[in-house]
């Protein structure tokens, strides 16, 4: 009867850590993209090529990597979740950045068409022409780079 009771005893123990490690995993913050370093430098039209190129070998190169870029801006939208996206169109594929919620106010001047610089963490490319015939790049945490 001992032995039960220090098996569920030891069962409790590893249950509070296992959960307590998990929600401190779970509510961790994610890095502040302009605390990372660059793994890569490159223009918006040459991101998109490799992509057109060779998706499979471009995804490995670029896979969750923080990416510093620079091109033409397409368009800036917001959606209901009041969420600040800079849109890239180069070689047929649009670039789509999620501005990191911090700097949005460094979004509120650009205007379709200028040339900008910024820094975001890469998290997929999607191509199914049922849905949308142009091929996405996805980015998410970005900023921009003055």
């Amino acid at each position: 009867m001992r032995k039960i009771y220090i098996v569920l005893i030891i069962l409790a123990f590893a249950g509070i850590v296992g959960v307590t490690i998990g929600m401190r995993l779970y509510y961790k913050q994610p890095a502040n993209t302009a605390d990372l370093k660059a793994n890569a430098s490159v223009s918006i039209d040459q991101i998109t090529s490799d992509f057109t190129r060779d998706s499979a070998k471009a995804r490995k190169k670029y896979n969750n990597d923080v990416i510093m870029m620079t091109g033409m801006v397409e368009k800036t939208e917001k959606d209901q979740a009041g969420h600040i996206y800079v849109d890239f169109v180069a070689n047929n594929v649009k670039v789509q950045c999620l501005v990191q919620d911090d700097a949005k106010s460094d979004c509120e001047n650009i205007k379709s068409g200028q040339r900008v610089n910024l820094k975001g963490k890469f998290t997929g490319y999607t191509f199914d022409e049922m849905i949308d015939p142009q091929p996405q790049l996805q980015f998410r945490d970005c900023i921009i780079i003055k």
